[in-house]
């Protein structure tokens, strides 16, 4: 029996979970000192050996004197077994209480933490293995169905995910058991396991055991079928989305991170492919220090695309959706913008830093006139000096500012002049981007907008003698 479980423990670590003797990686092994864990510790070792294997075990300080009883059982056997050792705690009910999560959620986030840090300290090239079986991937198939989920909630636990690998998943409760019992361990049990207010438990204990007993004992292999059916759907979605996203989706970062969707395009697509391309673009959205905000779309749910959808099939100009976590959804023309709310928190700030823009005044010939043009670039302009103060006077104070309500601008090239909010519509500049948009001006009279257009006022010509040259150093720095 031992053979045919090493069996299928190898099968899944090795094919599923991408585990190799050969290559050079440490693995954290994380044991509660539960059976399915101590299991695993058994079958990592005979494997991989110790050498690049460590132990570690996290106190959620729930049970009192068992929590205690469980670390030092840990604790005894690494050091039985010759396998690195590591500890970790943290006040689970506390962290509760103060971020307002639930005790289960709460323990996952602090036992991930210290487990992640843990790996980043051994090195780079470390996993992280964790002890589900196949009983948790039915559980948690059960537990997505009654909260309520789309495709991805029916696969199931996954095999590896980034750091993380699960290397028996494909062993049953009552296998990992067998395990212990062949290398003579006696495992420690969790009293809150038969705790039926947490509702994974009355999965455990009362949900699953009824449906194998209406179902059959094929209940179990048929709720795997479907794991593994949307698995594979799943993963053709993710690729569509992908594709879609970088076909009909704009990234840019300035003035600031924004995905632009265009709508028309979204909307040739299938539903089940648009609402999958929304999931994916949501999980690329990034706050003003880089960070992605559903990093692998971690709290990215069914309703929030449903919404993003809806609002994706209207033609509602400036509508903004703002979504958990700060995330907005703006509609502007015929584009669906997606950012966060922490990239508009100074927008509107006049405080525009002179060392960023520069205004020179120089008398040339033509030749060195010339020169200049050919040498100018998109983050600078030329203006003929003495056509500015016949026009503005000779005290003519240029200045670089965010534009304002009542500005004007005559566009280089047209017969006339009109507001500069024309001129952004006629551009379709999108409300959002206008309040970073940093204008050179004299007065209400809008000279030049940085890389995107100058005035028609003042364009050097043969008579040319005083320039006024106006520069954008760094545009990046201005936006940030």
């Amino acid at each position: 029996m031992y053979s045919e479980i090493y069996r299928k423990f190898t099968e899944c670590a090795v094919e599923k979970c991408g585990l190799r003797k050969d290559r050079a990686q440490h693995i954290v092994a994380a044991v509660s000192g539960g059976a399915d864990s101590v299991c695993m510790l058994m079958l990592l070792i005979e494997y991989y050996g110790r050498d690049r294997l460590a132990c570690a075990h996290f106190n959620h300080k729930i049970r009192g004197a068992e929590s205690e009883r469980d670390a030092h059982f840990v604790e005894t056997l690494a050091n039985r077994l010759h396998v690195k050792f590591f500890c970790g705690e943290g006040d689970v009910p506390q962290y509760a209480k103060t971020h307002a999560i639930g005790v289960e959620e709460a323990a996952r986030t602090l036992r991930y933490a210290f487990l992640r840090k843990l790996a980043a300290d051994i090195g780079a090239n470390t996993r992280i293995a964790v002890a589900h079986n196949r009983n948790d991937r039915m559980e948690t198939i059960l537990h997505n169905i009654a909260r309520g989920t789309a495709i991805d909630g029916l696969k199931g636990i996954e095999y590896h995910k980034n750091d993380i690998i699960r290397p028996i998943l494909d062993l049953s409760r009552k296998e990992t058991e067998e395990i212990c019992a062949h290398y003579g361990i006696q495992p420690i049990y969790d009293s809150t396991n038969k705790d039926n207010r947490y509702t994974r438990n009355k999965i455990r204990n009362e949900v699953l055991p009824y449906l194998k007993g209406v179902f059959g004992k094929n209940f179990e292999e048929h709720l795997l079928n479907l794991s593994k059916s949307a698995t594979v759907d799943s993963a053709y979605l993710n690729l569509s989305a992908r594709d879609a996203y970088q076909k009909i989706c704009k990234v840019t970062t300035k003035p600031f991170h924004k995905i632009i969707l265009d709508r028309a395009q979204y909307k040739k697509l299938h539903e089940a492919l648009q609402k999958r391309l929304v999931r994916y673009i949501l999980s690329n959205v990034k706050d003003r220090d880089g960070n992605r905000i559903f990093p692998e779309f971690t709290g990215i749910y069914s309703d929030m695309i449903e919404r993003v959808c809806a609002m994706a099939d209207q033609s509602l100009p400036g509508k903004v959706l703002e979504l958990p976590s700060g995330v907005l959804c703006v509609t502007e023309y015929e584009s669906l913008i997606f950012l966060h709310k922490s990239l508009l928190e100074e927008r509107r700030s006049e405080n525009i830093s002179p060392d960023h823009f520069e205004v020179e005044e120089k008398v040339l010939s033509n030749e060195e006139i010339l020169l200049q043009i050919k040498k100018k670039s998109s983050k600078e302009e030329i203006f003929d000096a003495d056509v500015l103060s016949k026009k503005f006077g000779a005290d003519f104070q240029i200045e670089f500012r965010r534009n304002r309500e009542g500005d004007h601008f005559i566009p280089f090239g047209s017969p006339g002049g009109k507001s500069l909010r024309k001129f952004f519509i006629d551009r379709k500049i999108g409300r959002l981007e206008r309040d970073f948009i940093i204008v050179a001006a004299i007065g209400a009279e809008v000279l030049w907008i940085p890389e995107i257009r100058r005035s028609g006022i003042a364009p050097i010509d043969k008579n040319t003698t005083r320039v006024i040259i106006l520069r954008h150093i760094s545009q990046t720095e201005v936006y940030e």
